[in-house]
């Protein structure tokens, strides 16, 4: 009997989270029955198959803003409709396991019932949410809630996936783990869509050069940091005419751009806010160098950026924060910062537009870094061998 996996989602709506949509199409490539339950955006179908994963949608009711009354809520919400989504799957089509994709990380609760059961629960953790609690909320009593739930979830859960290497090792330390039941399933592209989409060496000629961002833009995201350093920039060089791309939206969004037109860069920053995959790997391709000013805290410490992965899968050269999680997913494909270093950003930035050989070489390590370490076509392997072993065990 083909084996039945039902993912709850509710941080984003599906295809728009990239990892559910790559790990729901590999599941199904790999022989198994993929159900998905996500937050609808408008003109979504509730019901719908796509590529192979069937799908059910309910109605977002996504944060307004950034207080935690207002995820609270949110996460109320989405609870109420996975749960009754859930008893619906598991009755109408059967499962076999529950793959919980965090945040929250409270979604366990909902699996607990099927585990009891014998179905299986698999716990992928996107984000590390007390280190992100920690720096939107600053509330301890918030943060070791959010640790008691992580807890709960790894302990509950059949197999653990994280994201990066420094995820697996804080959470076995942090909740005394055996390694082995942590998997690492990264967040790099598909090699083979972006190579589909005819992007490599794609870059734009209307500027001198032209700077580019994708991601979040939420306060703990240090996105004025580059609209600072690149205030900076025209001063420093009052005739290079350039542009920067910023793709992706938050709760910040607002703030970034009326400190753009404080700054009087309304002319150079294109606010591109979110777009479909396809469509912001374009917007990606034609920038000539790739930027993320994410700031030294507690969450961005430990954290491998996906837009990182993307930048190196385009062969751009990049100026990043100088942070562990930069570090380890660039290595020596970047030029590094001090955070909040505004005056060192824009130095970095010149330094990579006029040295064009610099700039190309450390375009090609990047390249060469994501195609043979960072691959979704790599990374499928693991997660496909996490549920072999799960139907057999």
């Amino acid at each position: 009997m083909t084996y039945r996996i039902l993912m709850l989602l509710e941080n984003l709506s599906y295809p728009e989270d990239v990892r559910v949509r790559k790990e729901a199409r590999s599941l199904v490539t790999s022989g198994f029955e993929v159900t998905l339950v996500a937050p609808s955006l408008k003109g979504q179908p509730a019901v719908e198959r796509s590529q192979g994963v069937r799908i059910y949608r309910f109605p977002a009711a996504f944060a307004k803003d950034s207080r935690a009354s207002s995820f609270f809520v949110e996460y109320a919400w989405a609870s109420l409709w996975l749960t009754l989504f859930a008893y619906w799957v598991w009755l109408r089509h059967g499962l076999d396991a529950i793959h919980l994709h965090n945040p929250p990380d409270s979604l366990f609760a909902i699996a607990l019932p099927f585990r009891l059961l014998g179905k299986a629960i698999v716990y992928d953790n996107h984000d590390l949410v007390p280190e992100l609690i920690e720096v939107k909320f600053r509330s301890r009593l918030l943060t070791t809630a959010s640790e008691v739930l992580e807890g709960l979830s790894c302990r509950w859960a059949d197999t653990v996936i994280v994201a990066n290497d420094f995820a697996r090792d804080l959470l076995v330390q942090r909740h005394g783990l055996e390694s082995e039941k942590v998997s690492v399933v990264r967040n790099g592209p598909s090699q083979v869509e972006l190579d589909a989409l005819g992007l490599f060496g794609a870059n734009c000629s209307d500027f001198d050069v032209r700077f580019g961002f994708i991601g979040a833009i939420d306060p703990q995201d240090g996105v004025e940091s580059i609209i600072e350093a690149l205030y900076l920039l025209r001063q420093m060089e009052p005739d290079l005419r350039f542009a920067c791309r910023i793709i992706g939206n938050g709760l910040a969004l607002r703030d970034v751009r009326e400190r753009t037109l404080e700054l009087g860069l309304a002319e150079e920053i294109e606010f591109c806010d979110f777009l479909p995959w396809p469509k912001a790997m374009r917007a990606l391709a034609e920038c000539d160098i790739c930027i993320d000013a994410a700031p030294l805290n507690p969450y961005h410490r430990v954290n491998e950026a996906v837009k990182v992965l993307e930048y190196m899968a385009h062969g751009k050269p990049m100026v990043l924060t100088d942070s562990p999680g930069h570090r380890a997913a660039a290595g020596d494909a970047a030029l590094y910062v001090e955070s909040e270093d505004y005056k060192g950003f824009a130095e970095r930035l010149l330094e990579l537009t006029h040295d064009r050989e610099l700039a190309r070489r450390l375009g090609a390590n990047g390249r060469d870094r994501f195609e043979r370490e960072f691959s979704w076509e790599i990374m499928e392997c693991r997660l496909t061998s996490v549920y072999t072993r799960l139907q057999g065990r």
